[in-house]
């Protein structure tokens, strides 16, 4: 009989945070400066387009702050290694003890939109120590 495929050892291979050697190979605050947040309704409380499946951001973070952040993410190397033309995937900050996420959405322009991690697993804590270090 047939063996079924094994499953790769990390089921979220964009999920991966890009090596501090890859990421300071990379003109990073060229990267943060043109990267664009763009605000997304589902993840936005008060709002009719919000769905009840998605994390959503608290009302201290604005746009201003989430473009902060995520130049934040960018300049510190905190990104996947997953990328989309030039721009990776996913790019991870922590503010205030949270972790935030920015999932890439136009991979032409740079645009990303973000929310606040849920995950309390090896990953997250993996995120919060990798701030620390990149800082």
């Amino acid at each position: 009989m047939k063996q079924p495929p094994r499953r790769k050892s990390d089921p979220r291979p964009k999920s991966t945070l890009i090596q501090v050697e890859v990421a300071q190979d990379r003109d990073l605050d060229a990267m943060a400066a043109n990267a664009q947040f763009g605000s997304c309704e589902y993840h936005k409380p008060n709002r009719t387009g919000w769905r009840a499946d998605k994390t959503k951001c608290p009302e201290s973070i604005d746009e201003e702050m989430a473009q902060n952040l995520l130049e934040q993410g960018l300049s510190r190397g905190m990104f996947s290694a997953q990328h989309r033309l030039d721009w990776p995937q996913h790019v991870w900050a922590v503010h205030e003890g949270v972790i935030y996420e920015a999932n890439l959405e136009n991979k032409e322009m740079g645009t990303y939109h973000g929310y606040p991690m849920i995950r309390h697993d090896s990953f997250a804590e993996y995120l919060s120590q990798q701030w620390e270090n990149r800082a």
